[in-house]
């Protein structure tokens, strides 16, 4: 039986680049059309790719997505407007606060299976409000302090890990631009501020550095989730990065880590 390629992928070079390069430099050449594509969406040059009736029709038959995306189900990021990609571009899993869990884990295994992509990003945005319930002091209701639990770790994982420590130089000048006022690394901010103290107050700087660092962290988890991911980021058969989507300018800041910290 004949492998089937919709005509986007013959178009774009797809299969000759998965059996002439490496998965690593696959994933490079993906992430850079990623950039590319977000360059576009913040310049509002968009390109709106791979949305044609004839695509529509080619897509019954598989699809090819060159990326996953684990982002966050908040209605301003998907990741496709964000990064001008079209139809069968991307494989995206979408729950509030990008978190790891069983179902988000299984599907982000069977893109890597299955569908042989050679990156995932981790993406999280600006004033998320999954990551803003993980800061608040009163318990949140129902199901989502289930959420909430696993978003909590990364707030001890920011202090562990501070973002200035050679890391993310882009994020930190940009931090430093929105609140010129704070230091992100004050473990007392009640010496700089004047904010009342209850349950509903969070510090707005804290929310993005809570939201950074738990794109870091999840990042972190997937690399080593045993056995299909790990394995795969070992053998070079996948990159795994992060990504933060500042709502206000609308630009993705991507992490600068290599795969083996």
């Amino acid at each position: 039986m004949a492998l089937y390629i919709p005509s986007k992928m013959k178009s774009i070079g797809f299969f000759r680049r998965i059996h002439t390069h490496p998965a690593d430099s696959l994933s490079v050449v993906t992430l850079n059309r990623l950039k590319e594509g977000n360059k576009r969406f913040v310049e509002q040059k968009l390109r709106h790719p791979h949305v044609s009736a004839r695509l529509v029709s080619e897509l019954v038959q598989a699809q090819h997505p060159s990326c996953a995306v684990l982002g966050c189900a908040d209605s301003r990021a998907p990741p496709e407007i964000l990064f001008d990609q079209g139809l069968g571009d991307l494989f995206d899993v979408r729950v509030a606060g990008n978190v790891v869990e069983e179902a988000t884990l299984a599907s982000l295994e069977f893109a890597v299976v299955q569908l042989k992509v050679p990156l995932i990003i981790v993406l999280g945005h600006a004033r998320c409000g999954a990551v803003t319930a993980a800061l608040r002091k009163q318990e949140a209701p129902g199901h989502i302090s289930r959420l909430v639990s696993r978003i909590r770790p990364a707030l001890n994982y920011s202090l562990k890990h501070p973002v200035e420590n050679g890391q993310d130089k882009n994020f930190h000048h940009r931090l430093k631009s929105l609140y010129p006022q704070h230091d992100p690394y004050d473990t007392h901010p009640h010496h700089q501020h004047n904010h009342t103290t209850n349950a509903d107050t969070v510090d707005p700087l804290k929310v993005e550095l809570a939201v950074y660092n738990n794109v870091r962290l999840v990042v972190d988890q997937l690399r080593k989730a045993d056995p299909i991911l790990s394995d795969a980021v070992k053998r070079k058969q996948l990159a795994i990065v992060g990504g933060y989507y500042e709502l206000q300018s609308g630009e993705v800041y991507f992490l600068d880590r290599r795969q083996d910290e």
